[in-house]
């Protein structure tokens, strides 16, 4: 997919996100909305469009069904900005939308001091390590996992409410299988080693 496309439909995606007050209305409408005039926008991208499209529906799905009540009679606590970005980039992880992890994450890291700050950065590497293996680029996700690593591991077993025991050991199994496979067989990685980021509790 070319940046352009790809940038486009990230813009489209973090709108849909704030498309969340009143709780009534659907985020994922805005981009079912603009669906077809998207798809026929790019002929050369047209199956990469839709199942990026597709797999964006089915994350705001789950994330208005998650979402707080946003009425004003409702009692539920509401979230800070940090904890909104921290549950957006686990919607977005968990179904392996990892570029976009990146954007939402990065508007919320650049406003931190550490030690927020560098474990917001740990979780941005780890999500754009898995983003440049699906590109194929070996050296990238494997130097980006490394280093993301090393800036999460230290906040175990949580940090920000963020579960972290079982996340940073299927990581380390991530890394692991990575240089087993070297550069010639990456492709031969399986998704299904990703772990979940998940909250404690949840």
């Amino acid at each position: 997919m070319k940046l352009s496309t790809r940038d486009l439909l990230v813009d489209l995606l973090l709108e849909a996100f704030d498309e969340t007050v009143p709780v009534e209305t659907d985020p994922a409408d805005a981009v079912r909305a603009r669906m077809a005039t998207l798809v026929e926008q790019f002929p050369s991208e047209q199956a990469e469009v839709t199942e990026k499209l597709n797999r964006y529906i089915g994350a705001l799905e789950e994330w208005r069904a998650a979402l707080p009540c946003a009425a004003p009679q409702c009692a539920a606590p509401q979230h800070s900005a940090r904890e909104m970005a921290l549950r957006k980039a686990a919607l977005l992880f968990n179904h392996h939308l990892f570029f976009e992890v990146h954007e939402v994450l990065e508007a919320q890291w650049r406003v931190e001091h550490d030690p927020p700050r560098l474990f917001l950065q740990g979780l941005i590497q780890v999500a754009v390590a898995f983003h440049h293996l699906e590109r194929r680029n070996f050296r990238g996700a494997l130097s980006l996992l490394h280093d993301g690593l090393e800036k999460i591991m230290p906040y175990r077993p949580a940090f920000l409410g963020v579960e972290l025991r079982e996340f940073v050991a299927r990581l380390i199994a991530c890394h692991e299988e990575l240089q087993r496979l070297g550069p010639e067989h990456c492709d031969q990685f399986q998704s299904t080693r990703i772990p979940l980021l998940q909250f404690q509790g949840d």
